[in-house]
């Protein structure tokens, strides 16, 4: 079952344009919402939304929602309309790993020359969940750069564009938890994911 907690990740949808913004849960009050979102949107009363919120490794919740009004630019209520339906996110298997990986920002306000480190923990065709010690935005594109490895032996080292798509809470203190999608689908010949 799906529970709402300010401070809360999540993405919201204009239903008619499909633009997405990355936000927060600030608030909860008589069945209305208060979101921070990470730019100005413009939307009009009564426009129909969609907040996606992980709340699973593996699962996305979406819940249909209608804008009431903007308390600043970048704030907004939302009041939901029905129940929140689950959806599974990823269609390939995800394989437990622990990769060493390094990472380029490409995109994003903060964009930074030089690369960064972090560890891949699992991985499928269409995505990873990264360990990092640096916050990344939400949505921002980033090279994530790795070796496969069979046995002891080096097979390849390969880098592919990704796009940072959720946050997830992490139990290691100082680690931070992303999960990316691939900008195309990843396998390799002898172990295909």
């Amino acid at each position: 079952m799906l529970q709402l907690m300010p401070g809360q990740q999540m993405n919201l949808k204009h239903t008619e344009s499909r633009s997405c913004v990355p936000g927060m849960l600030t608030g909860i009050d008589d069945k209305k919402l208060t979101l921070l979102v990470s730019e100005a949107i413009k939307l009009q009363p009564g426009d129909e939304l969609e907040l996606e919120i992980p709340q699973a490794e593996d699962a996305l919740y979406v819940l249909p929602c209608s804008y009431l009004e903007s308390v600043t630019s970048r704030t907004c209520v939302i009041k939901p309309r029905g129940e929140a339906n689950r959806r599974q996110r990823r269609s390939s298997n995800r394989i437990p790993t622990k990769l060493k990986a390094k990472y380029i920002l490409l995109s994003g306000s903060s964009l930074k020359k030089g690369s960064a480190e972090g560890e891949i923990l699992n991985i499928s065709r269409e995505g990873a969940l990264v360990s990092v010690d640096k916050p990344l935005k939400i949505n921002s594109d980033i090279m994530l750069t790795f070796e496969i490895r069979m046995g002891m032996v080096k097979a390849f080292t390969t880098s592919i564009v990704s796009k940072v798509v959720r946050n997830q809470d992490s139990r290691t203190p100082g680690k931070i938890l992303y999960g990316v999608a691939f900008k195309r689908n990843f396998s390799f010949i002898n172990n295909p994911i």
